[in-house]
């Protein structure tokens, strides 16, 4: 009778499964338990604390380390081939019990490591609490038992950009809000952008932090300024300003040939364009195009340099720390790596660190190429405390540089670790840099 009982309580769950599954289609839900290793990835800790066997909320159990597919948000069965199982714990129910199930905590929630189908079948009884071993992952931010893994995943993705870039502490009323994951990402890469432009054109290298406010106030504010008087949220009530700013960088060559622009038009232009045109009356025809859009992935971010102008903003490498991986490539030892290269994200620039070995017996060097006209003063290299000499430059990628090192205003020496070698008018070589 009991697994009678059973059997007739899991076709029960199955059916109050598809029709949650149903509902939220329809409704554009999300009912899936959220995947632990996705979660995972994001913790600052990777090494829980064991806190030993505790009650836990059933309602609080969100998803699954590695069976988060075959039930819903609820924890009831998506499939026919759960149910011998799913029939014999429901019938230990009654009987013994279950041994405690195993489970990570997470800000408060809670995801199966062993157990799942006792999870499902304590939440299908409408048990308050389960009895689990507890292995807790320490994160201060917050994770609701509503939550999905979108919400889940621009939360993470929100923190993190704040806290690389400061831009809370430094623009506090910013408002960035996302409402897709993924695109902090697209913020960062355009500051650094930013950073490496704004230090080519002033010959100086940019701090991040000015970097950032610059980015904010001479291109993100003046945008989503233009998206919001011209009330294009309007025509796309579920999004916001920064989705609307992220979708004209992602999608800026689409929108061009859309609408048979200027190819090198900025974000900015094509914003106004945009809201020009919503204030034409064309907001059905506009929204649609948008929306078919929307969501895609398209070509590299906005390009705002003019590749013409050859100044070069010098970066030198400091002897007490080194500079963050992601600024600038630290050099390896050995002496037949005198070139190293560090992109940016969008991949419009290139930091370019060269390194004259100790080796090289000299009191003073510069370095001289096609970036500064063979301008034999500009650029003096930093000596460093074993003896050798390294500078960096930021120099406009997709281009090749002729290049040599000048050794106490007399004697030039060439890098015999460069791209390659080409002939000069005076009889000698010149190296090569490919960037």
């Amino acid at each position: 009778m009991v697994d009678h009982n059973a059997q007739i309580e899991f076709r029960q769950a199955r059916r109050k499964a598809w029709v949650e599954q149903m509902s939220a289609r329809l409704a554009g839900r999300d009912s899936q338990l959220l995947p632990f290793e996705t979660i995972r990835m994001l913790l600052r800790q990777h090494n829980p604390l064991y806190q030993g066997i505790q009650e836990i909320p059933v309602q609080r159990i969100v998803g699954s380390v590695g069976r988060y597919r075959e039930f819903n948000r609820s924890f009831l069965p998506l499939g026919d081939s759960l149910k011998s199982r799913w029939v014999n714990v429901r019938a230990l129910a009654n009987k013994q019990g279950w041994p405690p199930i195993e489970v990570y905590q997470v800000s408060g929630v809670y995801f199966v490591k062993d157990g799942n189908h006792r999870a499902s079948v304590a939440r299908s009884m409408g048990m308050p609490t389960i009895e689990a071993h507890v292995w807790t992952f320490p994160e201060t931010l917050e994770i609701g038992p509503e939550d999905t893994l979108d919400d889940v995943l621009i939360r993470f993705g929100e923190r993190n950009f704040l806290e690389e870039t400061g831009l809370g502490k430094l623009r506090p009323d910013h408002a960035i809000r996302f409402t897709t994951p993924g695109r902090y990402g697209e913020l960062q890469a355009q500051i650094e952008d930013m950073q490496a432009t704004l230090s080519y054109i002033d010959r100086r290298e940019l701090s991040f932090q000015e970097a950032v406010e610059a980015w904010y106030d001479l291109l993100y504010l003046p945008i989503t300024e233009i998206i919001r008087e011209a009330g294009l949220l309007s025509a796309f009530p579920d999004r916001s300003e920064a989705d609307l700013f992220v979708w004209l960088s992602l999608h800026r060559a689409a929108i061009v040939k859309a609408y048979d622009l200027d190819p090198d038009s900025t974000l900015r232009e094509l914003a106004q364009f945009l809201a020009d045109r919503y204030r034409e009356g064309g907001l059905d025809r506009l929204s649609r195009q948008v929306r078919r859009l929307l969501g895609r992935e398209a070509p590299p971010p906005w390009r705002i340099l003019d590749e013409a102008d050859s100044t070069v903003t010098i970066e030198y490498e400091t002897t007490d720390e080194a500079a963050p991986s992601d600024e600038v490539a630290r050099l390896e030892e050995e002496e037949d790596s005198m070139l190293s290269k560090s992109y940016t994200k969008t991949g419009n620039f290139c930091r370019v660190t060269f390194k004259l070995a100790p080796e090289v017996e000299t009191e003073a060097v510069h370095l001289v190429g096609d970036f500064n006209d063979w301008d034999t003063s500009s650029h003096p290299m930093k000596k460093l405390k074993d003896g050798g000499f390294s500078l960096t430059v930021s120099l406009p990628a997709d281009k090749t540089y002729r290049f040599r090192y000048l050794l106490d205003g007399e004697r030039w020496e060439n890098d015999w670790a460069a791209d390659a070698y080409v002939p000069n008018e005076y009889g000698s070589d010149d190296s090569l840099v490919k960037v």
